[in-house]
């Protein structure tokens, strides 16, 4: 005769396995994106030569453009579709931007694959903790948003171990690496995120 208690404690090890997968692979990328650039500016501009405002604009003006784009449209996505399908496009949208921005020969091209970036970093950043307490059981929640919060910490110092990494033996073009590297986590994070569970409210 099956215990409720013991079944219900296993599918709470399994919802929390499932919801975990998604964080572990994409919200290190958001983290990575948002800082790999404080390796890659001192490339950039040596290569573009580039004036202190053009830096600024690089390094960050764009980003956070898209970060408050991305952010907006983020609860409207959510509601017409389900939350892991806005966190796929998410995903594929962090491995678009990372190829562009490792390839782009002026300073509009980089602006716009980091303003693309920064979209995919403000849908990632809204929607993940929004799903995952919508989704995680109560006695697991607490954790798998605690989870969250460190991968982006994670992802950060991955970037600046990845500048220090770069700088070292690949020349002026480093940069392009530093950025391409991104769209390792992004592809990784589409298969788990097809498979996320459905959250409270048909979600």
């Amino acid at each position: 005769m099956n215990n409720p208690t013991l079944t219900q404690s296993a599918a709470a090890r399994g919802l929390h396995v499932r919801i975990s997968r998604w964080p572990r692979w994409r919200i290190p990328g958001s983290g990575f994106d948002t800082a790999i650039i404080n390796g890659a500016i001192v490339f950039l501009r040596r290569q573009f030569q580039w004036t202190d405002l053009q830096t600024e604009v690089a390094a960050g003006s764009s980003l956070l453009v898209g970060c408050a784009i991305g952010a907006g449209a983020a609860g409207t996505l959510s509601d017409r579709f389900r939350p892991p399908q806005v966190l796929l496009l998410a995903a594929l949208v962090f491995a678009v931007s990372s190829i562009a921005t490792a390839i782009p020969s002026s300073l509009p091209q980089f602006c716009a694959a980091r303003l693309v970036a920064g979209i995919a970093i403000g849908i990632a950043s809204m929607v993940s903790p929004l799903y995952i307490s919508e989704a995680a059981p109560p006695r697991i929640r607490g954790q798998l948003v605690g989870m969250n919060q460190l991968a982006i910490v994670l992802g950060i110092l991955v970037s600046y171990l990845t500048g220090f990494g770069r700088c070292r033996g690949l020349g002026p073009e480093s940069w392009r690496w530093m950025f391409a590297v991104a769209a390792v986590p992004s592809v990784l994070s589409a298969r788990p995120s097809r498979r996320c569970p459905r959250a409270r409210g048909g979600w």
